[in-house]
């Protein structure tokens, strides 16, 4: 939270240079915030890890949504893009804060026995880790690619820019609900095979709905996109916790999802928007979307079974 709030900082100080190194910074602490939540998830509320990760998750989610639509009136009344970005330096001070309270309280009370024999090899060799890094990855993909080419993809329809860009609204509409509603219910359920498998069917029907559809009819089919997305990323969350016996298979299932799940991620709207010049079309990428929701839907089942890592 430190890096993370000196990087927000000084984004807004300097050139260039300062903007991009400090973006890097941004990055690293967030990667690494993102993987040791469900571990903290995991420690602290052992018996809530449900209400936990909804709660996490929809927080993201909101407080995103609700930064980026206050971000351009701060500028447009401050005169400059500088203050909204240094704005956003204090609330990782606060969690900062509120953490190291945390620690001071617990440091002599918790013990917390590291397993020597866990480490990332033998996660490299459980089924169930490579089924939940797959799960992670394959919507990932779907969720960044929708964020990236969306707006082209109406265009390309035949909506106008400023519709478009509302689409992305649409998108995030969808995704709110079930990340409060998934985990809740998925930390009560034996097994999450159902709601694995059915987040992967609702992304597999939203993106042939784009396929398909012209007008109208892609409204349901940024929805359904949205509700899977959303269930999706929170069920993997939760996964993290579910599928591990210790504190640090957790943190290293969520560091080996997330390392590979966000490569996947960060790679795959650069080879589609390449994919879409090379056929002067949306159909093979959207093809290659299809594809992805596919392996998530049967990852999702793999992933949902009531099995440990195993490490």
């Amino acid at each position: 939270m430190a890096i993370l709030s000196i990087a927000v900082f000084l984004r807004a100080v300097g050139g260039i240079i300062t903007l991009l190194i400090s973006t890097v910074g941004v990055g690293v602490a967030i990667a690494l915030g993102n993987i040791l939540i469900p571990a903290l998830i995991k420690t602290s509320f052992p018996l809530r890890v449900g209400i936990m990760t909804a709660m996490y998750t929809l927080s993201m989610n909101v407080i995103g949504a609700l930064a980026s639509g206050i971000v351009v009136p701060i500028a447009n009344a401050s005169d400059t893009w500088r203050l909204p970005l240094q704005i956003w330096s204090i609330l990782p001070l606060l969690a900062g804060a509120v953490l190291f309270l945390l620690f001071i309280k617990t440091r002599n009370i918790t013990s917390i026995k590291h397993n020597k024999k866990t480490g990332s090899n033998a996660l490299l060799r459980s089924p169930v880790a490579w089924a939940v890094t797959l799960f992670m990855g394959t919507q990932s993909l779907i969720t960044y690619s929708v964020y990236t080419w969306l707006p082209d993809i109406a265009i390309d329809k035949g909506f106008e820019a400023n519709e478009a860009g509302w689409l992305i609204a649409l998108f995030q509409i969808g995704l709110i609900p079930t990340n409060l509603i998934v985990p809740i219910l998925a930390a009560r359920f034996t097994n999450q095979r159902i709601l694995g498998c059915t987040s992967g069917l609702f992304l597999l029907i939203g993106v042939l709905g784009l396929i398909v559809s012209e007008t109208a009819l892609i409204y349901p089919s940024i929805l359904f996109i949205g509700v899977g997305a959303g269930g999706a990323f929170t069920l993997t969350m939760l996964l993290f916790i579910l599928r591990t016996t210790t504190i640090n298979e957790s943190s290293q299932l969520s560091s080996m999802a997330q390392s590979i799940g966000f490569l996947v991620a960060a790679t795959g709207p650069i080879f589609l928007g390449y994919l879409e010049e090379f056929t002067q079309g949306w159909l093979i990428p959207l093809l290659v979307l299809t594809l992805s929701a596919v392996g998530c839907t049967i990852s999702g089942y793999v992933a949902g079974e009531a099995k440990k890592v195993n490490t």
